[in-house]
Formats: structure tokens, sequence, C-alpha cells
């Protein structure tokens, strides 16, 4: 079929410029919101985990923060032993995404309908990070308490 040549310009672009130009900010929560619709099992499970170590962590601060050591070395020990507790608990699992018998099973469970066992990798990446931090927090707070104890601690 032949178009006629009228100087108008063709539909398609007649149509867009009637659109509002989008915003930077709608563009950006189009990508949030695909982003989550693509790594839902992985973001849920990552948000779980956090969570555990954050009520761990919580659990081991309050605790210690009854104890007579408090008075001595105050929220230094809390912290410390709060984050010792954590890397205690992913040094014991950061190769439970690695074992290769226990997640071919449990990808035969239903399970796998809400946790993605294959992206073990992954997370055994991101979890590795994890301990990082811990152990970094842990010597700092240990070296913030013995200095702390020597600025305080007088001289006779």
């Amino acid at each position: 079929m032949r178009e006629v040549a009228t100087g108008l310009p063709p539909k398609d672009s007649v149509i867009s410029s009637l659109r509002p130009p989008r915003s930077k900010l709608h563009s950006w929560i189009k990508k949030s919101k695909h982003f989550w619709l693509d790594n839902w099992k992985r973001l849920w499970i990552l948000f779980l985990w956090l969570g555990a170590l954050a009520a761990l962590f919580t659990w081991k601060f309050v605790q210690y923060r009854h104890r007579s050591g408090f008075d001595v070395m105050g929220y230094c020990l809390c912290v410390a032993k709060g984050a010792a507790e954590t890397l205690k608990l992913n040094m014991a699992l950061i190769l439970l995404p690695m074992c290769r018998n226990t997640l071919t099973w449990a990808r035969s469970t239903w399970l796998s309908k809400v946790i993605p066992f294959d992206s073990n990798l992954q997370f055994h990446k991101v979890w590795c990070m994890l301990p990082v931090n811990d152990a970094f927090i842990h010597a700092q707070i240990h070296s913030t308490t013995h200095k702390l104890q020597l600025f305080v601690a007088s001289p006779f």
C-alpha cells in the first residue's frame, strides 16, 4: 500500500508526543519493580537471613547487658559478643550452599518453590562477606575496649 505524503508526522510520533515525558523517578520505580519481581526468592532469603542475624545479635547483646562484665567494659562487651555470635553462625553455615547432595535432594521438595537452590554459588559469595564484616566489627570493638580501659585507668 502506498502512503500519501501529507506533510504530517506519522501516527506513532503523534501519539508519543501526547504522552508526558517519563521522569527519572518513574523509570527508577519501573526498574526496581522488575528487579524485585525477577529476584524475589533471593531477596526473601537474604532478608530472612539478615533478620535472623539481627535477632541473634540482639539476643546476645541483651544477655551480656545484664552480666557483671557490663559494669567493667560497658557496651563494648555487648557489641563484641553480639558480633562474635553472628560470626560463629555464619562460619558454621557458610559451606551449606556448596553441599551438592543436600541441594539435589532439596530441589525435589516443595521448598524449591520458595528457595532458589540454583543460586547457591551467588549465596555463597554474598555469605562470605558477612563473616568478614562480623570479624571486623568484633576486632574493632575489642580494640576500642582496650583503648578505653587504658584511657580511664589511673596511673597508680
